[in-house]
């Protein structure tokens, strides 16, 4: 079963679902239960998918990819949001107000 065009770069299994995080942004959810492998549902995030990782409760996953973006994405049907948004590159400079303490 081909599952990406740029590798395979991540996994993750949760029950009878393995998702697998791939170098073109795909997120698949596949089904292996009872020796079978079916893909179920896709997701295209931003750049390559790093890292994935399954919640507590099963509910959601995390997939951190290229960009610096964290992902949080629900088990179910891998419709997901922007957790968070860092940068990728170096700090060069930092300042400080003096009026303001946050």
């Amino acid at each position: 079963m081909p599952l990406s065009s740029n590798g395979l770069l991540s996994m993750a299994l949760c029950g009878d679902h393995l998702f697998v995080g791939s170098g073109d942004g795909k997120l698949k959810k596949l089904n292996i239960a009872e020796g079978k492998w079916n893909l179920t549902h896709e997701a295209q995030l931003d750049s390559k998918i790093m890292s994935l990782t399954v919640s507590n409760d099963q509910k959601e996953l995390l997939a951190g990819t290229m960009n610096g973006k964290l992902y949080r994405v629900l088990e179910n049907d891998l419709s997901f949001l922007v957790h968070t948004d860092s940068h990728t590159g170096q700090i060069n400079d930092v300042n400080f107000s003096p009026k303001r303490s946050d």
